[in-house]
């Protein structure tokens, strides 16, 4: 299977990798934008080169594996999934057996930061990965997991995690994934997570929509207030308050309890040089080159 085929067939359903994504457990995507590489035409350019190691790394990794366990592990397995849930599935790094006939997931992994992992042998690993695992043995419809993993800050050494089936959590995955399966089907975008999203998902507001404040933004909105007061203390929580009355506002002007304005979220213009087609013009006609740009502000009232 080439690589443009991998990627159509990944666009068939919700794989192991994208499941923390989904549930909002990602670190480093969201629900819109797992969304978005289903629904969008397919990116077909190369790897990067970061796959490319883990990919050659990950045969090197398994043999490890085979000769510190003793256990046999298939590879270059066929993508699985649930029967009559086509977009339930996952591309497993290998399938164990164990002596005694039982069956696991292995899922390998390399790492350049051990920080986020546990103890060796334990199930603390990075919550991606946990889904990942999770959801990989329900499609698989095994009760373990082994993750090798390569650590290029421990030494270069290779340390095996353990998981069991978590059968409350995987009936959790199954049924929210479902529900966001249904959103790509029918082109639904999911709601924006965080504040950075809504601004990409309403970048304009409309003159004098005002959305209505229910008693959960209310309190938002005056923690966001308080913490204001001390703001270099508390950027983070200040960022998690302003997302919440962000993706309230939605694409209004901002936000109201009953009579009372509570915050605005207006498009902000401002004129900027197109400094590249300035470099090729005459300074004198600088003004014929300046561009507009768009950008939004919460103000707390």
């Amino acid at each position: 299977m080439n690589r443009n085929q991998w990627l159509k067939e990944r666009q068939q359903g919700i794989g192991g990798s994208e499941i923390a994504a989904v549930l909002g457990l990602s670190k480093w995507r969201t629900p819109c934008d797992v969304w978005l590489e289903k629904t969008s035409p397919i990116d077909d350019g190369p790897p990067n080169l970061a796959m490319e190691l883990g990919s050659f790394l990950e045969s090197f990794v398994v043999e490890k594996y085979r000769e510190e366990t003793g256990y046999h592990v298939a590879t270059s397995l066929e993508a699985i999934s649930v029967p009559g849930k086509p977009w339930a599935r996952c591309n497993l790094d290998g399938l164990i057996t164990l002596p005694s006939g039982d069956q696991g997931v292995l899922e390998v992994k390399t790492a350049g930061d051990s920080r986020a992992w546990g103890e060796p042998g334990s199930s603390d690993i990075p919550p991606d990965y946990f889904c990942q695992c999770q959801w990989n043995m329900r499609i698989a419809d095994v009760p373990f997991a082994d993750v090798p993993v390569l650590f290029f800050d421990r030494g270069r050494r290779i340390e095996i995690y353990h998981l069991e089936a978590d059968v409350e959590f995987q009936e959790y995955m199954e049924e929210t994934a479902g529900e966001f399966w249904k959103m790509v089907e029918s082109r639904q975008m999911p709601d924006p997570i965080n504040g950075d999203e809504a601004a990409q998902f309403w970048p304009i507001h409309k003159p004098e929509k005002m959305a209505d404040a229910d008693e959960e933004i209310v309190l938002a909105i005056e923690q966001l207030k308080a913490l204001k007061k001390e703001e270099k203390k508390n950027r983070t929580a200040i960022k998690m308050l302003e997302s919440q009355v962000k993706i309230a506002i939605e694409d209004g002007e901002g936000i109201a309890d009953g009579d009372r304005v509570l915050a605005t979220w207006k498009t902000a213009h401002s004129m900027r040089l197109d400094t590249a087609a300035l470099k090729a013009a005459h300074p004198e006609l600088c003004r014929e080159f300046t561009t507009t740009s768009t950008s939004r502000r919460l103000l707390v009232k």
